[in-house]
């Protein structure tokens, strides 16, 4: 048996043969028998008295109790779900006006200008309808200004001393310029919280200069970097075709010569992979890199859905890699010493495993009776704010062009954030509430930005296909290896 859905309850067997039922209505993993599994499939069957108050009368055999016991409490736990399930509410304009000042993390884009051209990038399309902008001084600091409101606000309530500037691309070392004026100013005005900066970059440009600016503020960097030189260059070339591993080896090498402490504290690594990668040969080379230059290495592992499958092959060896890495960390972990290289390895996979298993393992049981359910929309320029070159609010920098919710100059615009988000409901949420994957549902506005549009497309029946097959997988590995899932699974995310 694959698995039974019905609904908000999931059947299944591990690949030990025991039976599971997830019930999403309070998002608890049971065990169950045969028996429960018999009862939920034929409840047609029954007599509705069997099923209410007069259970003891009618049953008298002790298990087959239990079991339509514990199959009504499931099932009134779905009534209960059903019967409280609201999605929530934008906020009502006063509220709204204050719930702003709560904004915790700046975007600038500053500059649309890039010099590579990755077969992935979302911008691909974009690019080629006109001559990249970079953003002015006049944006950003009015961006800027709009920020320091927020964050100096009176009336906020969340994230005090606990404020993030990110500059963003385009490449946005490509105007570090920019990036090193932004910051002098804010180091002239007078404020309470403390500011930490980020830069989203391709490593390809590196000198003693920008190395400085990294150094001199602390800024946070994340390193695109798609694994060994094979991996990596199939899609971050150059615009004229050629693969810029080389180069970014060799300004990691240089910010490490430079200044080891800085690089060991504030680099991370974002990688990208999709289903004809060498998953297996990406985790080792991050491992080794681990080793080799960078200690206690952070990576996130982002899979890229929208690349083309070449064949089955492809995805009968991504399988393949995917099953051996999981096979290999549960070896590792079990091992109550390890060499330096096993430790290096069960870390970098430990980060490839983490979007899976953390989700699952660190759940929180729900009250069915108390679903109030938002999905994984935000509420636009109320924690975060994305502004483009020009100076338009964006509801996030992965829907460039999208979405516009205001600008600088007049600030959000409570009409069009509401907007946004009351559309997103109503074309996009409408069948939450029979969904086995409620929640973990990862579908937002990137998800569904389509040309300008929301149209959801086959976006929840893969969330839904994605979850059911790591509850799955999660539950047969947590037989087998329970040492491994004791506690709480904390990764860096």
């Amino acid at each position: 048996m694959d698995g039974i859905s019905r609904s908000l309850i999931y059947i299944f067997r591990t690949k030990k043969g025991n039976i599971y039922v997830y019930n999403a209505a309070t998002n608890n993993i049971y065990h169950a028998n045969d028996l429960d599994l018999f009862i939920l499939n034929n409840l047609s069957l029954l007599k509705r008295s069997q099923l209410d108050s007069d259970i003891n009368q009618n049953f008298k055999d002790k298990d087959l109790l239990n079991s339509v016991q514990r199959v009504t409490s499931w099932l009134n736990d779905i009534n209960q779900f059903k019967k409280s399930f609201r999605l929530v509410e934008f906020d009502e304009k006063e509220d709204y006006e204050k719930e702003k000042d709560n904004l915790s993390l700046l975007i600038l884009e500053v500059t649309e200008r890039c010099n590579l051209q990755c077969d992935y990038c979302y911008r691909k399309e974009f690019m080629k309808k006109g001559a990249p902008k970079s953003m002015s001084w006049q944006v950003a600091k009015k961006a800027i200004d709009y920020f320091i409101d927020r964050i100096t606000s009176p009336y906020r309530t969340r994230c005090k001393g606990n404020c993030h500037l990110s500059f963003y691309g385009g490449e946005p070392l490509l105007n570090a310029k920019l990036i090193e004026k932004c910051i002098d100013y804010i180091n002239t005005i007078r404020i309470d919280d403390k500011i930490s900066y980020h830069v989203t970059t391709n490593l390809t440009i590196m000198n003693s200069h920008i190395a400085d600016l990294l150094i001199k503020n602390n800024i946070q960097l994340t390193v695109s970097l798609d694994g060994a030189e094979k991996e990596h260059d199939k899609n971050r070339k150059y615009k004229n075709g050629k693969g810029s591993y080389s180069d970014v080896i060799q300004n990691l090498r240089f910010l490490k010569e430079y200044c080891p402490g800085y690089f060991e504290r504030n680099a991370m690594f974002n990688a990208v992979y999709n289903v004809n990668s060498d998953i297996e040969n990406i985790v080792n080379f991050f491992s080794d890199l681990n080793n080799d230059l960078i200690p206690g290495i952070r990576v996130r592992f982002n899979f890229d859905p929208i690349s083309k499958i070449s064949d089955l092959e492809s995805i009968n060896n991504y399988r393949t890699y995917l099953s051996r890495i999981k096979g290999d960390f549960l070896r590792l972990r079990k091992l109550r010493r390890k060499t330096k290289k096993e430790s290096s390895l069960c870390h970098v996979i430990k980060s490839f495993l983490a979007p899976f298993y953390y989700p699952i393992q660190n759940r929180t049981y729900r009250d069915p009776s108390m679903f109030i359910f938002g999905g994984a929309i935000c509420k636009a320029g109320t924690s975060r704010l994305y502004v483009d070159v020009n100076g338009n609010f964006r509801a996030c920098e992965q829907i460039h062009n999208t979405f516009e919710t205001g600008n600088c100059w007049e600030g959000i615009s409570y009409e069009k954030a509401k907007k946004l988000f009351d559309e997103f409901k109503k074309k996009i949420m409408w069948e939450c509430q029979n969904c086995i994957a409620v929640n973990f549902c990862k579908i937002c506005y990137v998800a569904v930005a389509k040309n300008g549009k929301m149209d959801k497309g086959h976006s929840c029946e893969k969330q839904r296909k994605s979850f059911i097959e790591d509850l799955k997988d999660y539950c047969s590995m947590k037989e087998e290896f329970p040492e491994v899932f004791e506690g709480s699974w904390q990764f860096w995310m």
